[in-house]
């Protein structure tokens, strides 16, 4: 068949791009950049044990780095904040502000706050896939004017810098805040901290990695030099952009079917799990803001039942002992999988992607083994 000149550029270009990349990953063996701790223990999305974690412990003046208020004045210059008085201020991550009032006015717990014994506070809300909750910003707003008067600044962070939800901000356009992304403010602020950590080699190549997994999760190459030079190749064949625009559409889009054919095939089996009398556990495989996973939930004469009935309550104390597994006040409990590390599989890196396309069969196979796992282990916990 023949192809067309524009069909055998391209495919010349992805030849050359691949025999880059593959010198560059041959360089990163050697070199051991593909050793990643935060990917190891799957830490990669989990925005309170990892990243706020991260964020406030290098926030804190008493923080195990012992280099001081040094990462906290470097983050209140590089974002332009008001100046805050450094020698007392107090870092706390996931701080109960109280219960959720009942038109979710007040209430709630904030990610990251900073505080000062001047009153001042930075309050940021750090989002990597979760989705807003009702009225978030606007309780966060309301607990800064009221325990810090008018001196406080809400950051709003994300992986992008995307703007909040109006459900969010309850469609008020009169909240001061600011958002911040990680692909750029917290890279650029974290640069500067390695910088300040030259010295103690152990802080250093921390921060390393942390800023290794952030341009991980924006989608950034982390090594500059193999970036440079496919830049310049493309520079070089300036015809070949549409084209490769096109190309990275089709592979999105090829991306969004598996992921919706792999999900309608796991779930043709979906049955009850066990029944007695009027109660039943039904299962299901979920793709969503919260990643890929296996959910249960109970139902009591087909009707949906949530934790205070006894039989479902005992379930869910089993599973939050045993297993990763969300709370909050949904009758809904589910577990992530080893496999995608509980990401969103629309969000997985492009090798996980060929990787579970070259063995489709297996990667299904894996899953459904590892899910019979789960409800093999909860019936031998609730029994």
């Amino acid at each position: 068949m023949d192809l067309s000149q524009d069909v055998l550029n391209l495919r010349n270009f992805l030849d050359n791009v691949a025999t880059i990349s593959k010198k560059y990953e041959e360089i990163a063996k050697i070199t051991g950049e593909n050793f990643n701790v935060f990917k190891i223990l799957r830490l990669t999305t989990n925005e309170v044990r990892t990243h706020s974690a991260f964020i406030a412990e290098l926030l804190d003046p008493k923080g195990c780095h012992d280099q001081g208020d040094v990462f906290l004045r470097l983050f209140v210059v590089k974002l332009k904040l008001a100046e805050i008085d450094y020698t007392s201020a107090k870092v706390e991550i996931e701080k109960y502000i109280g219960t959720v009032s009942e038109n979710y006015d007040e209430g709630g717990r904030i990610d990251i706050i900073v505080t000062d014994g001047c009153g001042r506070a930075i309050i940021i809300e750090n989002k990597i896939y979760a989705e807003d909750q009702k009225n978030q910003i606007l309780r966060y707003h309301n607990y800064g004017e009221e325990k810090h008067k008018t001196i406080f600044n809400i950051l709003y962070l994300t992986l992008y810098g995307s703007d909040p939800s109006s459900e969010s901000l309850n469609s008020r356009t009169d909240i001061d805040f600011k958002c911040i992304s990680y692909k750029s403010d917290i890279i650029l602020w974290l640069e500067s901290c390695k910088e300040k950590a030259l010295n103690h080699p152990t802080l250093r190549e921390t921060l390393t990695q942390y800023i290794d997994l952030t341009k991980y999760l924006t989608n950034q190459l982390t090594n500059s030099k193999m970036e440079n030079e496919i830049e310049k190749l493309l520079g070089e064949t300036p015809d070949l952009i549409k084209p490769l625009a096109e190309a990275h559409a089709a592979y999105l889009n090829m991306s969004k079917k598996w992921v919706a054919k792999l999900l309608e095939e796991l779930n043709k089996t979906k049955k009850s799990v066990w029944t007695i009398g009027e109660y039943a556990i039904h299962t299901e495989f979920v793709n969503d803001s919260d990643g890929f996973q296996f959910c249960f939930w109970g139902t009591k004469n087909n009707n949906i039942i949530h934790g205070s009935e006894s039989v479902f309550s005992k379930i869910r104390k089993s599973l939050e002992s045993e297993k990763s597994f969300n709370l909050d006040d949904k009758p809904v409990a589910w577990v992530s999988f080893d496999m995608f590390k509980g990401q969103n599989l629309e969000r997985i890196s492009v090798d996980e992607f060929i990787e579970a396309l070259k063995s489709e069969d297996d990667t299904k196979n894996q899953i459904i083994k590892e899910a019979e796992g789960f409800v093999a282990e909860f019936k031998r916990l609730v029994f």
